[in-house]
C-alpha cells in the first residue's frame, strides 16, 4: 500500500474560527472519505456476484495475526458510544490495504511466496464447502499484511486483548489475513489438513522471547492465544558478517581458553612429578 504521509513542520497555529470550523468531526470525516475515493480502482472479479463488505466480514473469522502484547493494562467498562461501534471499525475506509490474489488448484497444491516475502505451504485436497465435501478444482486465495503502525490503524482492527478481566494493549510486527473462494463462496479448511504459513516479521532480535501468536476470534470479539511453532531468524548480509566474526572470535578464545588450561595441566603434572622425584631422592638417601 502507498503510504500517503504528509509530515509538516512548524505549522502555523489555527485560530479559534478555524478550529470551532471544523468541530463537527463526523462531517469532516465524511468530506474526507469523499474526495479520497478513487474510482479507478479494480474490483475483484468473481463468478458469482456478492457483496464485497458480506465477504470482508466474513473473511475475518480466519483472521491469523503475530502479535506480542505489550503489559499496559487498564481497568474499566466500554462507554455505550465504544459499543456500538463495529468490532473493526476502519477509521478511514477509503484508505485500506487491498488483497493478493492466488489461483490454487486443490488438488495439486504446492508452495507459494508473496510479495512481501511470507511464504504459504498447502496440501493437496486441502479445501471443502460448507457441507464439507471435497472441492475439486481452483480455489482462489485472498491475501493481505498488515505490516506497520499506519497499515494497522487503517485496518480498524481492535489491537486489546481481554484476560482474566484484565485489558492489555497489544502492538504487533506483522498480522495477515487469507482466505479463499471457490464459486463465489467461502471455503473451509479440510479438518484433517493443515495450512502452514511463514510470516516475515521485522523486529529486535532481543525482544524475539516476548513474540506470541494470536488469532482474532470476531464472533467473541477477542484474540485467542495460539502456539507460535517456530522463530526463523533471517539477517541482512551485514548484520551476518558481523555475527559471524563475533563467533569466529568466541571460537578463537574459546580455543586459547582450552590450550591454557591443557598447559596448566601440563604444567601441573610436570611439577608432580619433579616432586615425586624429589621424594624418592630424600628417601633413597635417608636409606644409605
Amino acid at each position: 500500500m502507498k503510504k500517503l504521509y504528509d509530515i509538516r513542520i512548524n505549522s502555523k497555529k489555527p485560530t479559534k474560527e478555524e478550529v470551532d470550523k471544523y468541530r463537527d468531526f463526523d462531517a469532516l470525516l465524511k468530506q474526507f472519505e469523499a474526495e479520497t475515493e478513487r474510482p479507478k480502482v479494480v474490483q475483484m472479479q468473481r463468478k458469482t456476484p456478492f457483496k464485497r463488505w458480506a465477504l470482508v466480514a466474513a473473511s475475518l473469522t480466519a483472521l491469523v495475526f503475530v502479535t506480542y502484547a505489550i503489559q499496559q493494562n487498564f481497568f474499566g467498562e466500554r462507554n455505550i458510544e465504544q459499543a456500538a461501534q463495529p468490532f473493526i471499525n476502519p477509521p478511514l475506509k477509503a484508505l485500506k490495504t487491498e488483497f493478493s490474489e492466488l489461483k490454487i488448484n486443490v488438488q495439486e497444491g504446492g508452495e507459494f511466496t508473496m510479495d512481501d516475502g511470507t511464504k504459504i505451504f498447502i496440501p493437496k485436497d486441502a479445501f471443502v464447502d460448507a457441507s464439507g465435501a471435497l472441492i475439486f478444482g481452483t480455489v482462489v486465495l485472498q491475501y493481505r499484511k498488515y505490516q506497520d503502525i499506519a497499515d494497522i490503524f487503517l485496518s480498524g482492527i481492535p489491537m486489546q486483548y481481554d484476560s482474566a478481566n484484565v485489558r492489555y494493549d497489544m502492538a504487533s510486527v506483522g498480522m495477515m489475513e487469507l482466505y479463499g473462494i471457490s464459486d463465489g463462496l467461502m471455503v473451509d479448511i479440510h479438518p484433517k489438513k493443515n495450512l502452514s504459513i511463514q510470516l516475515v516479521a521485522q523486529t529486535d532480535l532481543n525482544q524475539i522471547k516476548d513474540y506470541n501468536v494470536y488469532q482474532l476470534d470476531t464472533m467473541a470479539k477477542n484474540w485467542k492465544y495460539v502456539t507460535l511453532d517456530d522463530v526463523t531468524i533471517q539477517l541482512d548480509a551485514a548484520t551476518k558478517k558481523r555475527i559471524d566474526a563475533a563467533l569466529t572470535e568466541s571460537e578463537i578464545v574459546k580455543n586459547i581458553a582450552l590450550i591454557h588450561n591443557q598447559l596448566a595441566n601440563l604444567e601441573a603434572e610436570k611439577a608432580k612429578r619433579n616432586s615425586n622425584k624429589i621424594t624418592a631422592k630424600i628417601i633413597r638417601t635417608n636409606a644409605k
